[in-house]
């Protein structure tokens, strides 16, 4: 799915408030490394034509190998963390090695920061959720101590284990674990295998989106910002009251968002246009390989609703339609059997792809508690989803300590001003909110 334009690499930025422990950090880091062969491995391409790319351990790897220490010039320069990570965000890994890296800046005033990139190829976002947790604690005292020696699919803290739409009446976390595939679960089932066809085929003649500033050829620079963070009890709040999940809510503000931004550069034209949801079918599974285990549904994105929450009961039903359907269960399949064709096959069948949709988001859920990393408290959580093929803007929504974050990535040519995208975001959930208050009142 990677394009010399659009690498496939997961970013995520991790603050502390304090500054953290260097040498705690590589001994757990060690730890995770040991348990998850991928983080050790590189990927081999052969020159042959028929043989297929493999992964192999990568002897002279180690672990301080990946971590960068780097000092600002100005740290208390306003935008200077935010210059730090754009930077860092269009540096391509090295294939040479295992396809994972740190940077440490540790001279900030308030505290530490780790940037983590990390190519989508070793594992999806909810097995990355997992592995970080499994290198924090929830009390500092715990840290004196060894990192825990938990086996790859055990779950140090059951109420955390997330999946992409979760129900808005749980009320012991931001999301529950699901396994598709398996057909248990609070939103999903498993599909029959007449389903599995009927989604495939009508994912495959589905008319493209149309062309909007949204959708154009990419340039060379990635561009990241994140917003301010958002109160995740307030959004479950608003989602209970119209019977949704805290990613309608999240979809429907975007689609304001995304509507305003369009109406701010004059940009009218036809706008039934559909995000790539990301749907866990892991489950709570987690094994040493890690790896991609995610579906895809299409969302129509409600542009011409001009009321709030008309939006949200608008994504709340065609959300509940894709649930019913196997369109995730087929996206699972059909990406799971074109990794077993030639090139060519994939590079076509990705373009087709693409063009049925404008924006990729996901929602990944994590500790609903603060958390402790390398000796210092972590303040928050930000993530960066990459595109693949020709898709330009990249939705991130990542909660911790009851706090989310609302991450934006996108292609500079596409959105050059992704501020005023995130100004319309926060807005948007201004009149959402308020919205809802009304609606609650009239009632």
């Amino acid at each position: 799915m990677e394009t010399p334009i659009n690498p496939m690499m997961i970013t995520v930025a991790i603050s502390f408030n304090g500054h953290i422990n260097y040498d705690r950090l590589v001994k757990d880091l060690g730890v995770i490394v040991q348990r998850y062969r991928r983080f050790r491995q590189r990927i081999i391409r052969p020159q042959q034509i028929f043989r297929r790319p493999y992964w192999e351990d990568d002897p002279s790897s180690r672990v301080e190998d990946h971590i960068e220490r780097i000092e600002l010039e100005n740290p208390s320069e306003t935008g200077a963390v935010e210059q730090m990570v754009n930077k860092i965000m269009n540096i391509p890994l090295d294939f040479a090695h295992p396809l994972w890296q740190l940077t440490l800046v540790d001279n900030l005033p308030e505290g530490s920061i780790i940037i983590v990139r990390i190519h989508h190829c070793i594992a999806d976002g909810i097995s990355l959720m997992q592995v970080l947790l499994q290198m924090t604690h929830p009390a500092p005292e715990e840290q004196k101590g060894e990192p825990k020696q938990s086996e790859p699919n055990s779950n140090r803290e059951p109420n955390i284990m997330p999946t992409m739409v979760q129900s808005a009446s749980n009320n012991t976390a931001v999301g529950v674990a699901t396994k598709a595939t398996a057909g248990v679960g609070l939103g999903y089932r498993k599909p029959t295998i007449p389903e599995l066809i009927a989604a495939s085929l009508r994912i495959v003649f589905r008319m493209p989106d149309p062309p909007t500033i949204l959708k154009k050829p990419l340039g060379q620079v990635k561009k990241a910002v994140w917003s301010e963070a958002f109160s995740v009890p307030e959004i479950k709040k608003i989602a209970q009251s119209r019977q949704a999940t805290i990613n309608d809510v999240l979809m429907s503000v975007a689609s304001g968002a995304i509507r305003r931004y369009m109406d701010f550069h004059n940009d009218h034209r036809k706008r039934n246009i559909r995000a790539f949801i990301m749907v866990n079918m892991r489950g709570r599974s987690l094994d040493e390989d890690l790896g991609n285990k995610f579906g895809l549904v299409f969302l129509k994105l409600p542009l011409d609703r001009e009321q709030p929450l008309g939006r949200l009961d608008d994504i709340k039903q065609d959300m509940d339609s894709l649930k019913a359907s196997a369109e995730y269960a087929a996206t699972y399949l059909i990406l799971n059997i074109l990794g077993q064709l030639p090139g060519w096959v994939e590079t076509l069948a990705i373009r087709i792809l693409d063009m049925k949709g404008t924006v990729v988001a996901t929602n990944v859920p994590g500790s609903r508690r603060q958390l402790y990393l390398a000796d210092a408290p972590i303040q928050s959580l930000i993530g960066w989803v990459p595109q693949s093929g020709r898709i330009g803007v990249g939705l991130s929504f990542i909660s911790y300590n009851d706090q989310l974050v609302v991450g934006l990535n996108t292609d500079a040519r596409v959105i050059p001003d992704p501020e005023k995208f995130l100004q319309f975001f926060t807005e948007e959930y201004t009149s959402l909110r308020t919205a809802v208050s009304i609606d609650s009142e009239a009632r």
